[in-house]
């Protein structure tokens, strides 16, 4: 048995048969690893590159922001700016929003499938056309609108929403993934009073305009979007007066009395809108309009259409995990409040008397001393009133029914509510006041005036004061 010299070397046979040494192979092996390593290196950059890129792509494939214009999403910081130093509160304009011919596709669309329901309450008069928070994706309706359902996945994208965290100031990650939006139709005489927008979890409001451009919107169509100042308001809360428990001195009473009277008579300040808008935005076709929702301080409204032409937009929200802080101040829970008198000029006098409800068989027999509101009408109550209205909404009958049908639909229309001597008589005296301030094509051509409804001070006077949107 013959055995390998001990300091000779080892060797071995490479992959193309060739034989080399063992110090050798460990060097070419190395250099393999090393070769391999880098390359996959290489792969994972790139698959992590891939990955990035991905983030950005459709479902469809595509770049998931493709419909907006490419520079606006590269001017977070100047939006920003603009937006923070905007008043009556931070807010956001940016025009050409969508690549060119983009909106004109949905414009079309919208057109084409989609109809209109019409909704009316006493803060909103619009037509609503397509509720996309519930347009689902495969749907026979989407499958017919492509370029809005592709808006729709852009706006509210991850990378679009943190967008929109960025040019209002907002940490990211404030904004959910909640879709909450819908098109919507202001025909001639439609509105939306002013409120703040404050629902539940909202956090930023926007509007993209799709009103026709062709020809340009003006001033005098209405339909501007009004933006007001909030004011602060000192308001005092009173309780009622003390009762004097008559035990004790008569002047321990009244100290007592008086610091009762004191404690029950609280002042709290809060913030309502001016009574006139402090700026206003036209609806610009492929234009953009933004601002977070704050209670009390996002007040806003849609002026009145004026004009023949449909104003078009898809107006939206998007969502914060959590209720905004100071609930209390919003609209909403104002308009909720069970505080009577807060929004009137004077002190609330309740007319008092009936203690039930008096349906259509029971007559006016309820006790007159009952400290509840009267829910129907005396017969001196119809004696007054019919010199006025119809007798036939002075009923029993249709008081019952008007106010059922209030209660389901939150609107109601009484046709030839007036007597017509009254209705004549105020249509006239309209008339000669519209005729004074110039208003109406044929009053502005007689007196060569631009006056026109969309001026706000029109109709103020010595008579007449602005108290309020």
């Amino acid at each position: 048995m013959t055995s390998s010299p001990p300091n000779k070397r080892a060797r071995t046979t490479n992959h193309n048969g060739s034989i080399i040494d063992d110090d050798d192979a460990s060097s070419s092996s190395a250099k393999k690893d090393e070769s391999t390593q880098d390359k996959e290196e290489k792969e994972e950059e790139a698959t992590s590159t891939t990955v990035a890129a991905n983030t950005n792509k459709s479902e469809s494939g595509g770049d998931i922001l493709d419909p907006i214009t490419p520079d606006i999403l590269t001017k977070s910081e100047e939006l920003l700016e603009t937006y923070r130093t905007a008043t009556p509160y931070p807010h956001g304009m940016i025009h050409n929003f969508c690549k060119d011919g983009f909106l004109d596709e949905i414009l079309t669309e919208l057109k084409n499938n989609s109809k209109v329901k019409f909704k009316e309450t006493d803060l909103f008069r619009v037509y609503q056309s397509v509720d996309l928070g519930n347009l689902q994706e495969g749907s026979e309706l989407a499958t017919k609108m492509p370029n809005l359902m592709k808006l729709k996945r852009a706006i509210y994208s991850p990378q679009y929403r943190n967008f929109v965290e960025r040019i209002t100031g907002l940490e990211e990650g404030t904004l959910t993934d909640e879709v909450d939006c819908a098109a919507n139709c202001h025909a001639k005489g439609c509105h939306l009073l002013c409120h703040d927008d404050v629902i539940g979890t909202r956090k930023v409001s926007y509007i993209i305009y799709l009103t026709d451009p062709d020809p340009l919107w003006t001033k005098e169509d209405g339909g501007r979007l009004e933006l007001y100042e909030a004011v602060a308001e000192e308001k005092i809360t009173k309780d009622g007066d003390c009762t004097d428990n008559n035990d004790g001195d008569d002047n321990k009473n009244k100290n007592d009395d008086k610091q009762n009277k004191d404690d029950k008579d609280q002042t709290t300040i809060r913030y309502v809108p001016s009574a006139l808008p402090i700026k206003t935005i036209l609806p610009v076709f492929n234009s953009l309009a933004y601002f977070v929702v704050r209670p009390g301080v996002s007040f806003h409204s849609v002026q009145e259409v004026t004009c023949d032409r449909p104003r078009l937009s898809i107006q939206g929200w998007y969502h914060a995990k959590e209720t905004p802080e100071q609930m209390e101040n919003a609209t909403l829970q104002r308009l909720k409040s069970t505080e009577r008198g807060e929004d009137t000029e004077g002190d609330f006098e309740p007319l008092l008397g009936a203690s039930e409800e008096v349906s259509a068989t029971e007559g006016n027999d309820a006790a007159s001393d009952s400290e509840t509101p009267i829910t129907a009408l005396s017969e001196e109550d119809k004696s007054f009133l019919s010199k006025y209205i119809n007798a036939a909404y002075l009923t029993t009958e249709s008081t019952n029914e008007i106010r059922k049908r209030f209660e389901e639909e939150s609107s109601v229309k009484l046709r030839h509510f007036l007597l017509d001597r009254w209705n004549a008589k105020i249509k006239d005296a309209s008339a000669k006041e519209d005729e004074r301030d110039g208003l109406g094509a044929d009053n502005r051509k007689k007196a060569g005036a631009s006056s026109s409804s969309s001026e706000y001070t029109v109709g103020i006077s010595d008579c007449w004061k602005a108290v309020g949107p």
